[in-house]
């Protein structure tokens, strides 16, 4: 299979994987189909929007103790393909989610975790720590940074 199509494979389970952790959430759940939006999914519980970039990653650092992931979108035209880094679109979402495909599993993260602006490492411990981890009990404390 052409490597193209392994990564768009890759992107569009890691979407579904997204969708279904919110599900089992009971978040409500729209997704986006005309490419052209500026997050993935948009979810919502309890009356709060999360405007959610899903990405997805099967690669390995090159310590071979995490997974990296690339943040960054590309945007093609018949022209030229544009690259946006996350400082580019950070503003136009709330939550990032990662799904590592080796593992089958998601990991959410609030943009404000996130100080890279092209790449991100997650560690094998922080999968770990993070595995079954309600990521809404974060949220007061990022609502409280984004206000000052």
């Amino acid at each position: 299979m052409p490597t193209w199509k392994k990564l768009k494979r890759q992107a569009i389970l890691g979407e579904l994987r997204a969708i279904e952790f919110f599900i089992h959430r009971d978040f409500e759940v729209y997704k986006q189909y005309t490419g052209k939006e500026s997050a993935d999914l948009i979810v919502m519980k309890n009356g709060i929007i999360y405007r959610v970039e899903c990405k997805s990653t099967s690669a390995r650092t090159n310590t071979n103790l995490g997974w990296k992931v690339t943040l960054v979108k590309n945007r093609h035209n018949t022209k030229t393909t544009r690259v946006y880094k996350f400082e580019d679109w950070k503003h136009n979402i709330d939550l990032l989610s990662v799904y590592i495909e080796p593992k089958d599993q998601i990991i959410m993260f609030h943009k404000e975790e996130i100080k890279d602006n092209t790449m991100l490492s997650i560690s094998d411990e922080m999968m770990e720590v993070r595995k079954d981890d309600d990521f809404i009990k974060y949220e007061g404390i990022y609502k409280e940074t984004e206000e000052e």
